[in-house]
């Protein structure tokens, strides 16, 4: 498990309800490990999470959902 500084709220997106999006800092802990029921419930009728890590170049060419956070990532980062 990792552990993260959270940082700014960079936006707010409507969808089934409001959904947050927080730059954050991995500040201990291997990336990739947390064992949150996204990661580990089997009857959860949604879809599954894959963590990686990405050139910031790349962001904005694959299909990041939502892309308008994606987008201001890059933006912000560059």
């Amino acid at each position: 498990m990792e552990k993260v500084k959270i940082n700014e709220c960079i936006a707010e997106v409507e969808f089934n309800g409001t959904q947050y999006f927080f730059l954050s800092e991995i500040i201990d802990g291997t990336f990739g490990t947390g064992q949150g029921e996204e990661y580990n419930d089997k009857n959860r009728d949604r879809g599954t999470y894959s963590p990686m890590l990405m050139d910031l170049e790349r962001l904005s060419s694959i299909d990041v959902k939502p892309k308008e956070v994606a987008l201001k990532v890059q933006s912000l980062l560059k």
